[in-house]
């Protein structure tokens, strides 16, 4: 009897210890799938893309970003990742575009954003940031399939004009810092490009969203910015609605 009873309490332990177990990064990865109609990629063998180069991802990787992969892509509507055509988020270690080495990828030509874990040296928001940068510029893209060109975002602006792209600034890794103060723009690498001035404006609205409003009000350029891109996003979908804001403002 005394054995069948611990035997009854051993197994006992064993199922609430599986019940109560914190969720593994597959997963983690599975739901937000199922959630956002979406593929997270953690092996790959083939880049549809020959532009586009990069390893595996090791599995620490994996297992340390993924809750910041998942949580970054859950603030979005399922329906926004439609309207884009996203339907594979890739994870790689050493990601190149041709020969420039690069955080992230918004490929159009395979309707998948490509991301580099192997960036440990950034602070661990980079990964948020980067997701959110690159999901705009497929948002940019497909709301009136222009990426380069914004006249009446141009406008908005006061002395000189843009740069010449992103592309030529991504190894000064000053360029991100928040602390550039010509007004409208919030580092030195939104002035390389407009495509890139929308995609940083939006990724900080997300991710800090309380920082981006704090210095609006004091920058009257930057303020245009934000009411201008609350517009142009609540008009690709109505998901990025006065709550979306309001949720993200807490």
């Amino acid at each position: 009897m005394r054995v069948t009873h611990n035997l009854l309490t051993a197994i006992m332990l064993l199922v609430s210890a599986t019940a109560t177990a914190p969720a593994t990064a597959a997963d983690t990865k599975l739901a937000a799938e199922a959630k956002m109609h979406l593929r997270i990629i953690t092996k790959i063998d083939k880049f549809t893309n020959s532009d586009i180069h990069g390893n595996a991802p090791d599995d620490i990787s994996v297992r340390t970003y993924m809750p910041d992969i998942v949580q970054s892509l859950s603030v979005f509507s399922p329906n926004v990742f439609k309207k884009i055509a996203l339907r594979r988020v890739v994870l790689c270690q050493g990601l190149w575009y041709k020969s420039q080495s690069r955080a992230a990828i918004a490929d159009f030509t395979s309707d998948a954003l490509y991301l580099d874990l192997s960036k440990s040296s950034y602070p661990p928001e980079f990964v948020k940031i980067s997701i959110a940068h690159e999901l705009f510029h497929m948002i940019d893209y497909y709301e009136d399939g222009k990426l380069y060109e914004d006249n009446s975002w141009s406008r908005l602006n006061k002395g000189p004009g843009y740069g010449h792209g992103g592309k030529w600034v991504l190894d000064d890794r000053y360029s991100g810092d928040l602390n550039y103060t010509r007004p409208g723009f919030l580092n030195r690498y939104s002035t390389t490009g407009v495509e890139e001035d929308k995609a940083t404006l939006f990724s900080y609205m997300i991710f800090d969203y309380p920082m981006v409003a704090k210095r609006a009000e004091k920058d009257p350029i930057l303020k245009s910015k934000v009411t201008r891109m609350k517009t142009l996003l609540h008009s690709f979908d109505s998901s990025f609605d006065n709550n979306f804001w309001l949720k993200l403002s807490r």
